[in-house]
């Protein structure tokens, strides 16, 4: 896993939706050849919060060490997130991205020791400040510290370092809030023309996609279908498009 990309409450007004359990094993390796593997349970992925301008709104997110012998040890910071073209969420440096709210976000610790069988966690604070609406996105990372680090060894310049995150998804209600998502392209493609397509479902195969651009300034989520009809304008068969939560966020 990159962490450059990584693939796959609020007073009075606070909501909060998370996503999800995921499962996982990390394998970190020295340049000599080293590895520690580790597996855990994080949670959640995604922390949907709806918190109002000059509001507060928190949220915990935790890790389980599934192994029965090693102790893991994590670091834990913000990020930001963006929305890369496939959908997927990608990390880039604090205070980078649009729409950002990693510098609303204060952690009750940046270090995290999680003992065999255990779940060690952390409590986010998202100070929202007035005068802002709209959605805002960020990111908080478990970066798992390598066995050689935690004994006060170098590692060498080819370390690998794992991570896994928690995607923040904000959204500031107000007036001037606007959902605005537009088809931006629709593409055709033939199993006789792609070989690739050919060989995953035949060459009579047809592909059929669409991509949507959001010109507002929140997500939203799509849905949609494509209507084949014959040369008399009868309608044939209703095919959905879309996959995965289907969100997209502003500017993306």
């Amino acid at each position: 896993m990159s962490l450059s990309r990584w693939r796959i409450p609020r007073p009075g007004l606070v909501q909060a939706i998370v996503w999800g359990l995921a499962v996982a094993t990390i394998v970190a390796c020295a340049s000599t050849g080293v590895c520690a593997e580790i597996d855990f349970t994080f949670s959640p992925m995604i922390v949907n919060l709806e918190v109002s301008p000059g509001g507060t709104g928190t949220f915990e997110a935790a890790v389980k060490n599934d192994s029965t012998a090693k102790t893991g040890e994590f670091i834990v910071y913000v990020m930001d997130v963006v929305q890369l073209p496939g959908g997927e969420y990608g990390l880039v440096e604090r205070g980078t991205a649009p729409n950002s709210c990693s510098s609303w976000i204060k952690l009750s610790s940046d270090r995290v020791s999680v003992g065999p069988g255990q779940w060690g966690g952390v409590d986010a604070l998202v100070e929202v400040p007035r005068g802002v609406y709209g959605g805002r996105y960020a990111a908080l990372v478990f970066e798992l510290v390598p066995e050689r680090d935690q004994s006060g060894q170098e590692w060498g310049s080819s370390t690998v370092t794992p991570s896994i995150m928690t995607v923040v998804e904000l959204s500031i209600p107000g007036p001037l809030v606007r959902k605005s998502l537009g088809v931006a392209g629709f593409f055709v493609r033939s199993g006789r023309e792609d070989p690739e397509l050919a060989m995953r479902y035949g060459e009579s195969a047809v592909m059929l996609s669409a991509e949507v651009a959001n010109d507002g300034n929140t997500h939203v989520f799509a849905c949609g279908s494509v209507i084949l009809r014959d040369a008399n304008g009868r309608r044939l068969r209703q095919i959905p498009l879309g996959g995965g939560r289907g969100i997209v966020l502003p500017g993306s």
